[in-house]
């Protein structure tokens, strides 16, 4: 899609809906979304970054939920309460990473500044990949997204891939490793066997290497080989 038919979709929704969402994935960073258009009528835009805890349909929902009470309200109210997602607090974000993050607003609008706030989930639904973007950016802080601004310095693809589960996402130490393919490894916390599938969950490489360097060996396992370790032990062992 060109740039005028993409301009043109933001702008119908716009229209219709009183906002669009741009989603953003792919490389080393985490997915995260953003509106354009409540600057129109709030002065401001919201940003939904990281929180793998929730899918993508949850994140639209959330996102347009938070929109619209703050449309009925006519102000900005710091925290919501959405019966199907859990509670959520707004934080005013840095423009450090509206930067880097929401180039769809100063494109569509053209301008060199605005407003942005953070949806931030509450503490039962947070994940490591949720930054502070209250503070401003910086690779020691929020290594989890260095890569937003860093060039990728692994000798690896930027297109690695890891399948976890919410349990090493909260902060559980990973305990079980295996490299399925080149681009794809899986990392639990805990035995991976007894994982459910709906805790399950596919994230960059980069965002498990940001929480936790121990993990660095993982880059050296050959295409079908494992290991494990004992809790946050930095001593791996390999599979049989």
């Amino acid at each position: 899609m060109n740039r005028e038919n993409i301009l043109a979709k933001i702008k119908f929704n716009i229209t219709k809906f009183g906002r669009h969402i741009t989603f953003v994935s792919g490389g080393q960073e985490p997915r995260y979304a953003y509106t354009i258009g409540l600057f129109e009528n709030h002065d401001l835009e919201l940003i939904f970054a990281g929180g793998i805890f929730y899918l993508e349909k949850d994140v639209r929902d959330i996102i347009n939920s938070i929109a619209a009470k703050i449309h009925e309200r006519g102000d900005l109210t710091s925290s919501f309460s959405l019966d199907a997602h859990g509670g959520f607090t707004l934080k005013k974000v840095h423009p450090s990473w509206s930067n880097a993050m929401m180039l769809g607003v100063y494109d569509y609008y053209n301008i060199k500044q605005f407003s942005a706030y953070q949806i931030v989930p509450e503490s039962r639904n947070y994940t490591l990949d949720i930054p502070n973007m209250a503070q401003e950016w910086s690779s020691q802080e929020q290594p989890i997204w260095k890569w937003l601004k860093e060039d990728w310095t692994f000798n690896i693809s930027k297109n690695g891939e890891v399948v976890t589960n919410l349990d090493a996402l909260k902060g559980n130490p990973i305990t079980e490793i295996m490299r399925w393919e080149e681009e794809m490894w899986e990392m639990f916390s805990g035995a991976g066997p007894e994982i459910n599938q709906e805790d399950m969950r596919v994230v960059p490489i980069g965002v498990l290497l940001g929480i936790d360097k121990s993990l660095l060996p993982a880059l050296e396992l050959k295409v079908g080989k494992g290991m494990w370790r004992e809790g946050a032990s930095d001593i791996w062992n390999d599979w049989g």
